[in-house]
């Protein structure tokens, strides 16, 4: 069960950096583009967000079950790991959000 637990949590670390990595790219390549066709155009071969958000829940989960199943509650690395995931998603969510919804919101009403 182990071994099942530990090769379900590193694919789906790897499937995150590789979804997020194309989505991060794509939107960096989105905030510059000064033409608004062009811009949708980037906006609408973006990996979708809910595989990014199912993504990060199975790393998340895989993780925890993974601790609980080795006992590994008491150490400190654990909890670090969980703060900086929980920490970065936060820092992400408040200050490179509010563009991307102004862009979703547009190109849905398009």
């Amino acid at each position: 069960m182990y071994q099942w637990l530990l090769f379900l949590h590193i694919a789906s670390i790897l499937g995150f950096m590789l979804v997020h990595g194309v989505q991060a790219t794509l939107m960096w390549k989105q905030r510059w583009e000064a033409d608004p066709e062009r811009n949708l155009a980037l906006f609408a071969i973006l990996p979708d967000m809910l595989l990014l958000r199912i993504l990060g829940g199975a790393v998340i989960g895989t993780g925890l079950l993974l601790t609980y199943s080795q006992s590994l509650w008491g150490r400190g690395w654990i909890w670090l790991s969980l703060a900086l995931f929980v920490g970065l998603w936060l820092a992400m969510r408040r200050y490179a959000s509010a563009f991307y919804v102004l862009i979703e919101s547009t190109a849905t009403k398009g």
